[in-house]
């Protein structure tokens, strides 16, 4: 604050040295346009400067992870992401953990045993640096942020047995791709952990800001995935089947063919603010659950299939499956929606447009309206001044024409 007022002081002298060589009668006017330019510049900074813009609502990047096997519907992998913010204008410390269900390995045990690849893709990584580790309990994937309390724990699988095998930055470094391999993954069932730093902050106003949370279900997680193994093609030159679905970006014009095997079976995304606050009000869509105090926002995914018109059910799936119906002629069906396709309808990916604000958000603001105001003030006390002046100016004229010659 001192530096301020000295700097203050410091510019006032400085402006007012070229008044010493005008006249009179140009230095008062010079006085006012300064006087205005006070009230009216600090105005306009400071609307500038307090207001607050609205999120970008655009499609939103995604996580993709590949699992050894393809899953069965609602039997797969599930992903838990925490991040946290310290501040608005750094890059938000990421942990993502993705563990496989008590039914994905009930199901593929005994076809594991071997050394087994896993893929995670992941969104707008710093420097594309993934720092990628076993856990060792099965409540990470819940609560990630525990993670870091359990980091000095003797692993439960050995370096010889999980290995990174590769790392790349695909689409313009949009998407950061990492391979790795456990040995006999069932014996241990570990989860995987990754930490990164994550660009996903968007400036918002003083000392406030928006976490765009990436989808780790539904569609987009599925091109992500597809994406990574490098099954991912430009709109115009996928070639699918008949009966094939696709997913599609709209954002980065490509799409590939919807693998019900690489869905996400659960997912949940966790905001941390360290010495702040989350905006629930200011959040699209707002939080679902709280873990530990921090918002929380949950998902499913739902798996499609594809039917034709007079196909048989198969036998043992769900009377309220997600399917689409196509007619006898699939390539020239536009297709019908099943009612639990209806009434699922846009599935929540858990990505989010999250208000935060900083924990100094509100003092940063009202030192803006008290600079703003000692401003304007000063401005207003000059021409108030100079209006007295010429006031008084025009009376003593007034009675000097008044008095006899």
């Amino acid at each position: 604050m001192r530096r301020i007022w000295q700097f203050a002081v410091l510019l006032s002298y400085q402006l007012s040295r070229p008044v010493r060589w005008l006249d009179s009668a140009t230095r008062r006017w010079w006085r006012v346009g300064f006087a205005v330019a006070l009230v009216v510049g600090p105005l306009v900074v400071g609307v500038m400067a307090l207001s607050q813009k609205s999120p970008r609502r655009e499609e939103p990047a995604s996580i993709g992870f590949v699992a050894p096997r393809p899953a069965q519907p609602g039997r797969g992998f599930t992903l838990g992401l925490v991040a946290r913010m310290k501040s608005c204008r750094k890059p938000l410390d990421v942990t993502v953990v993705a563990a496989g269900t008590a039914e994905y390995w009930v199901d593929n045990a005994a076809k594991l045993r071997g050394p087994v690849r896993f893929t995670l893709a992941l969104p707008r990584v710093i420097g594309g640096k993934v720092d990628l580790r076993p856990g060792t309990t099965a409540t990470d994937v819940v609560d990630p942020d525990t993670t870091t309390l359990r980091r000095d724990d003797p692993p439960l699988v050995s370096r010889r047995d999980f290995r990174i095998e590769s790392s790349e930055q695909i689409g313009n470094d949009d998407l950061t791709v990492i391979s790795g391999t456990i040995r006999n993954w069932p014996g241990t069932l570990v989860p995987v952990i990754a930490d990164f730093r994550a660009d996903w902050i968007e400036e918002r106003g003083i000392g406030t800001c928006f976490i765009h949370l990436p989808a780790i279900a539904g569609d987009l997680s599925i091109l992500s995935a597809q994406r990574a193994l490098g099954k991912a093609r430009d709109v115009s030159r996928l070639i699918v089947g008949p009966k094939d679905l696709t997913v599609d970006s709209r954002r980065l014009g490509i799409a590939a063919r919807y693998r019900p095997g690489l869905e996400v079976t659960y997912g949940s995304a966790t905001v941390r603010v360290e010495n702040g606050s989350i905006d629930s009000n200011e959040s699209l869509p707002s939080p679902t659950e709280s873990v530990n105090g921090n918002p929380t926002w949950t998902c499913r995914g739902r798996a499609r299939s594809v039917r034709a018109l007079g196909e048989t059910p198969v036998a043992g799936a769900p009377d309220a499956d997600d399917y689409v119906l196509l007619g006898p002629d699939p390539l020239g069906s536009a297709g019908a929606l099943s009612t639990a396709a209806l009434l699922a309808g846009p599935a929540g990916d858990c990505s989010a447009v999250v208000g935060a604000n900083e924990a100094s958000a509100q003092w940063k603001r009202d030192l803006v309206l008290l600079l703003v105001g000692a401003l304007v003030s000063l401005g207003v006390t000059i021409l108030v001044e100079f209006a007295l002046g010429m006031r008084g100016k025009d009376e003593a004229s007034g009675s000097q024409a008044g008095q006899p010659a």
